[in-house]
């Protein structure tokens, strides 16, 4: 029986990027011949290992062509994606890297095994310039970072670091869950706490859109309570884009800016595709180029 199934697991369809990754998904499937089963884990690691169990020895399995994953917890998903390497299943990792990657690729050398991401690192880059454009003389960067166990958290502040480090910049960095209510509580309690004996920062930078979104809402309620319209005002930039979040949030003024992610499912697909097809093999990674929104010679300095 061919395979012709995608099966598409997600962190969470409650963000944003994580429903782009779906329609693309679906978008993509209908030009290429492939049905796509669509799981949501709720950012549950757990329940994400246990779909993708039962979608590769349940019912229909023989069908399945590729994984394409999203992972709540990166490292996690060894055993499986050797299993699916067993069982003949390709193997595909959504804006993520892992280190068992490249023993399955070694292992199983005819099957599409890899990683499709955005540029992680010059997510980074670009959100340090973007600070660096509203503080053109220096000044006290708030940065929200998502989980550290995830390589895209990892890579971003990277990126950060490797542009911004100098005497005239400082940086606090915060960690958040992806999430708009993770962001407002973690910025909240850090103005109520150390942010209370730091300089106002003069931009806070979040790795998601959902962040900047929280973290605007923390900076607006801590200025109404403390009757500091200059805190209420500080500018925030986020990540992802999407036209219909990130961008338009961008276009209302309620962030300074953003960087835009494309969507990593539809790109590994149409490798997918190519594989089946007797084409060529993915490489191990595939990069997908990000871009500041606005640009950066658009943003204003304080």
């Amino acid at each position: 029986m061919a395979r012709e199934v995608i099966g598409l697991f997600l962190r969470s369809l409650e963000n944003d990027y994580q429903q782009r990754l779906r329609d693309d998904a679906l978008a993509t499937a209908s030009h290429l011949g492939f049905q796509v089963k669509v799981f949501s884990a709720h950012n549950d690691p757990a329940k994400q290992t246990g779909q993708i169990a039962k979608a590769m020895t349940g019912k229909g399995s023989d069908e399945l062509a590729a994984v394409l994953v999203s992972p709540v917890f990166d490292e996690s998903l060894a055993e499986a994606a050797h299993t699916a390497g067993t069982a003949g299943i390709g193997w595909a990792l959504l804006n993520r890297e892992a280190s068992y990657l490249e023993r399955l690729r070694t292992e199983y050398p005819q099957l599409p095994i890899f990683s499709a991401t955005p540029d992680q690192v010059e997510i980074g880059h670009l959100q340090a310039l973007q600070a660096k454009a509203v503080l053109p003389s220096g000044g006290h960067v708030l940065y929200i970072r998502g989980p550290a166990s995830t390589s895209s958290a990892r890579r971003r502040m990277e990126g950060m670091q490797q542009e911004i480090e100098g005497a005239l910049w400082t940086v606090t960095t915060l960690d958040s869950d992806w999430t708009s209510e993770g962001a407002r509580l973690v910025v909240e309690g850090w103005l109520e706490g150390p942010g209370l004996e730091l300089p106002r920062p003069g931009i806070v930078c979040a790795q998601n859109d959902d962040m900047a979104l929280g973290a605007r809402q923390a900076l607006r309620d801590a200025g109404s309570r403390r009757n500091d319209t200059q805190l209420a005002e500080v500018p925030v930039a986020g990540v992802d884009g999407s036209p219909g979040f990130g961008k338009r949030l961008v276009k209302e003024k309620r962030l300074l800016a953003t960087v835009e992610v494309p969507s990593a499912s539809g790109p590994a697909m149409q490798w997918i595709a190519r594989a089946r097809d007797g084409g060529e093999l993915p490489p191990e990674m595939v990069m997908l180029p990000v871009n500041s929104v606005p640009a950066l010679h658009e943003i204003p300095a304080k």
